[in-house]
């Protein structure tokens, strides 16, 4: 577990990271780039990562005969649903202010435990996707599990100063190169799919 973690794991996310400086030279980057992106944590919008699953579901279709070596694309992918716990809670005992920082801090803990290559997106709300290349649902379980530390761990603090506690429920879905028939089709039933093991994984009331 150790070795598979060290292989996702980041270094800690500094706050500034989140901030993007407009310049009138880049004010056009900036806004193609905000469209692309949540406006609360700066991770993937949904449409953005649909359409970047469904561009990768499309390359690994098109190199299903050609040589091992040559494919660009892993033979299976992996897509995580995240719905964080209780976070209602969260909002009506703190504030939407503090929700707020909650759902960045969420959203770092999980760029923190995937790799560079991998997908992140926030779906909307409380809730967040990856996508893994080339793991498997039994290879992803240390991801799933560290990121579910991260997020117990994260160091969010209400007016008072109070800690927020934290959690994260996470379900995956797998699909092999070799199952893959429409790509767009196929993102929807790995999205089905992991929100039924969601529903399934999440603890009562929360």
């Amino acid at each position: 577990a150790a070795g598979a973690y060290g292989a996702f794991s980041k270094s800690e996310c500094p706050p500034e990271r989140m901030i993007c400086y407009t310049t009138p030279a880049s004010a056009p980057l900036q806004h193609l780039m905000a469209a692309k992106a949540d406006f609360l944590t700066g991770l993937l919008n949904y449409q953005t990562f649909r359409e970047k699953t469904i561009k990768a579901f499309r390359g690994a279709t098109q190199e299903r005969n050609d040589p091992k070596l040559q494919r660009r694309q892993p033979d299976v992918f992996t897509f995580l649903l995240m719905d964080m716990d209780r976070f209602k809670t969260v909002n009506d005992t703190h504030g939407h202010d503090v929700g707020s920082l909650a759902i960045q801090a969420v959203g770092v803990a999980i760029q923190n435990h995937v790799r560079e290559t991998d997908l992140v997106g926030r779906y909307g709300g409380d809730e967040f996707m990856v996508l893994l290349l080339g793991e498997t649902v039994t290879t992803a379980e240390p991801v799933r599990k560290h990121i579910m530390q991260g997020v117990s761990e994260a160091r969010v603090f209400d007016h008072s100063g109070r800690r927020v506690s934290l959690r994260i429920s996470v379900a995956g879905a797998q699909i092999r190169r070799e199952e893959l028939q429409d790509p767009d089709k196929d993102f929807d039933e790995l999205f089905i799919q992991a929100d039924e093991v969601l529903k399934a994984v999440k603890p009562p009331g929360r």
